[in-house]
């Protein structure tokens, strides 16, 4: 048990995080009391953590790239959205969501992977795309990443449709 610095609380050593400078080997504060200072910190000093990051980034690729993927595998709805709102940004006729749509089209790619496993482990290899009724690009018009402009097609007709209506 130890008392912590910050709330001067007594709990668990566990709750603490390890210190080598220290006598008892563990920081005086506690790991929720070094969060709420940390988060703090990270607010007032964006620049300088992003700097920290970028370089912690670039000495750890491997470790930058295993938490990548884990994320990715766990949020692939997430990934998705991200990514066709990304290329939905390069458009001249790009039109601003507000919360309910982007929560909206979240639901949208949510459905599609839970439809792709039911699938999945009901035996079937059917998958299943979102796909947007008039494309993102496509001859002289140009169609928007929005809740009204998504449909869930299977794979096959997905790709049948091509870049068409």
């Amino acid at each position: 048990m130890k008392s912590c610095s910050k709330c001067y609380e007594i709990k668990e050593e566990k709750l603490f995080y390890k210190d080598k400078r220290a006598t008892d080997g563990l920081y005086s504060h506690c790991k929720g009391c070094h969060k709420k200072f940390m988060n703090k910190w990270m607010g007032n000093n964006k620049d300088v953590f992003k700097k920290y990051q970028k370089k912690w980034n670039a000495n750890n690729k491997d470790k930058t790239r295993a938490r990548t993927k884990k994320w990715q595998s766990k949020n692939r709805d997430v990934g998705c959205y991200h990514s066709n709102l990304r290329r939905s940004r390069q458009q001249v006729f790009f039109k601003k969501l507000n919360e309910f749509q982007k929560q909206e089209v979240l639901d949208i790619y949510k459905m599609r992977e839970d439809l792709s496993l039911a699938s999945l482990s009901a035996g079937s290899n059917v998958v299943y795309h979102v796909d947007h009724i008039m494309p993102l690009k496509g001859g002289g018009f140009c169609g928007l990443h929005a809740p009204w402009n998504l449909q869930i097609l299977t794979a096959e007709d997905n790709q049948k449709k091509h870049n068409k209506i």
